[in-house]
This record gives structure tokens, C-alpha cells and sequence, in this order.
């Protein structure tokens, strides 16, 4: 928070004409329920995982600290561009791509799946985040607003992850179930399965093999409909909209699979594997064996 409160305090001082703000749609939380708008702010949500409440107090210094004038920025779960993929790390719904490609390894594409409905997954790619900001930050008479910059129609989990399943070639969730069947189960038993050790522990050893963080799940259940009328007005006429998913998938599925999955045959991969290892490499005078010496000589092993 101090990084923000810094910020706010430098631009007091210089008197600046302008500060923009990019927050995000986590500052409604994980719970809320129904529809979040672009005035809405503090609306008594819970905001129990850390990055949402990160998000939710930034945003309170800057409306309550600022004494210039300002602008706040609600991009949606951020993917890779639309253009051609590229992206910078694996989080959010990256999560599930290894899933999908063991998934893909381990069936036919035809075989029909079992999986969860889930909540609104609002994902929007970077570039159309960067060129909304650049257009709205420039045009006058807009300050004191907040925009969300989301997917107006955005699709559920279940949806979305067979999306990326056709990207994939993997198999689709044919059958899906909605979370909130979970309802109908006795309140005693939710709570004892949910408190039970061993289904707390079996959790926790799938997600870690996997490499997905606990707290990633929870955004599969998000059932908030935030609205982005000021944005859409703001953007009107400029031709910047949010592209369907379904057109540039393949895009991040392939950057992903060329250049952000940790196994692979990357060179930045290549040099982690290795990373406080020594290598024996026998035969290295000719062929395979050399090549492979003068591979590992050139990413500093020994």
C-alpha cells in the first residue's frame, strides 16, 4: 500500500493535472453477490483473499488521498493479447492449462467429460486493457470516474475451459454441474467435508502436483456481474470492444504452449532444470555427446 500512497503523495505535491489509477474487478471480492456497477466501491463485500483486499485499499487511498484530479481503472482477469498471445506469466485461468494438457495426453478428444458449471469468468486480453486506458485517459471531461474495462458478456468457467479445450484438442466438459447443487446437501455434512482432514489434505496434494495454488479455485465460483456502461460510452466510436474468446484462444494457447509452459523444451526451462546441478556427460568427444556438452557448457554448467 505504500507504493500507491507514495504515488498519491507525489502527485499532490507537483500538483499533477492528472492521476490515472489502474485497480481491478477484485476489489468487489470473491463473494459478492449480483451486480457490481462502476460506482460501487465499498459495498460491505468480504475480502478474505489477500490480492483482493491489496486492490480494494489502494483504491480507497487514492479516492480518499488524492487531491488532484483522478481516474480509476477496473480491468477484468487479464489473459495474454488477442493479436498474438504473448503474455508474461502464468496465473488465473493458466492455472487449468496444465490440467487440459494432461487431459489431452491421457484421452481422445471425443471422450465426453464431467466438470463444474462454475460462476462469470471475465476475462479480457491485454491489449485491448492497454488501448481502452490509453483512449479514455485522453479524453476530457471524465475525471472523478471509474471504468471497468470487462467483458460485457462474459461466458461461465465451464464454458471457458472448453474453449481452451478446442484450442488444446483436448477433451470437452460435455456435462457440466452447477456449483450451487452443492446447496441441496445437508449443512452438516457440507461442513464436515470441508473440515475433514483427510478431503482437506487429498485437496491440497492434487492441487500441488498440478501446481495450482489453493486460492486459484475460489475465482472458478465468482458470481458478480459487473457492469461497464461508463466504459463503453468513454470507448464509443474508437472501435476498441473486447474480442469474442473463441477468435484468438489458439493464440494464447499456443504462446502458452511455446513459450510459458515450465516444461517446455525452452531455453530459460533448460537453464532452471539445471540450475546447482553437475552434469556427466560420457562420449562428449563426437556426435550426440558433444553436442550435448557444448549445450550445457553454453548455459554455464560444469
Amino acid at each position: 500500500m505504500e507504493g500507491t500512497r507514495n504515488v498519491v503523495r507525489f502527485a499532490n505535491a507537483v500538483r499533477a493535472a492528472r492521476l490515472h489509477h489502474v485497480s481491478s474487478i477484485a476489489v468487489a471480492g470473491g463473494s459478492f453477490r449480483g451486480e457490481f456497477t462502476e460506482d460501487s466501491f465499498d459495498e460491505g463485500q468480504e475480502l478474505g483473499q489477500p490480492y483482493y483486499r491489496t486492490k480494494f485499499d489502494a483504491e480507497k487511498i487514492v479516492r480518499g488521498e488524492a487531491r488532484v484530479p483522478f481516474r480509476v481503472y477496473r480491468p477484468g482477469i487479464v489473459i495474454g493479447a488477442s493479436v498474438d498471445g504473448a503474455a508474461d506469466r502464468v496465473d488465473g485461468i493458466y492455472y487449468s492449462f496444465k490440467i487440459i494438457q494432461r487431459l489431452r495426453d491421457a484421452l481422445p478428444s471425443w471422450v465426453p467429460l464431467v466438470g463444474i458449471e462454475g460462476g462469470r469468468l471475465n476475462l479480457v486480453p491485454v491489449d485491448f486493457v492497454a488501448r481502452a486506458i490509453a483512449h479514455i485517459s485522453d479524453r476530457p471531461g471524465l475525471d472523478g470516474q471509474v471504468f471497468h474495462l470487462v467483458d460485457p458478456s462474459p461466458a461461465s468457467f465451464g464454458d471457458t475451459l472448453n474453449v481452451f479445450c478446442r484450442a488444446a484438442h483436448a477433451p470437452q466438459f460435455s456435462l457440466r454441474i452447477d456449483a450451487r447443487a452443492a446447496a441441496i446437501l445437508p449443512g452438516d455434512l457440507t461442513k464436515m467435508l470441508q473440515s475433514w482432514t483427510v478431503f482437506q489434505t487429498v485437496k491440497r496434494q492434487v492441487l500441488e502436483g498440478i501446481n495450482v495454488p489453493e486460492a486459484a479455485i475460489s475465482y472458478a465460483s465468482v458470481r458478480t456481474r459487473f457492469t461497464c456502461a461508463k466504459a463503453e460510452k468513454a470507448l464509443d466510436g474508437s472501435g476498441i470492444e473486447v474480442p469474442p474468446l473463441a477468435a484468438y484462444a489458439w493464440k494464447i494457447w499456443d504462446y502458452y504452449e511455446r513459450h510459458l509452459d515450465p516444461t517446455a523444451p525452452t531455453a530459460p526451462n533448460f537453464r532452471a532444470a539445471l540450475t546447482d546441478k553437475v552434469a556427466l556427460v560420457t562420449g562428449a568427444s563426437s556426435g550426440i555427446g558433444r553436442a550435448t556438452a557444448v549445450a550445457l557448457a553454453s548455459q554455464g554448467r560444469r
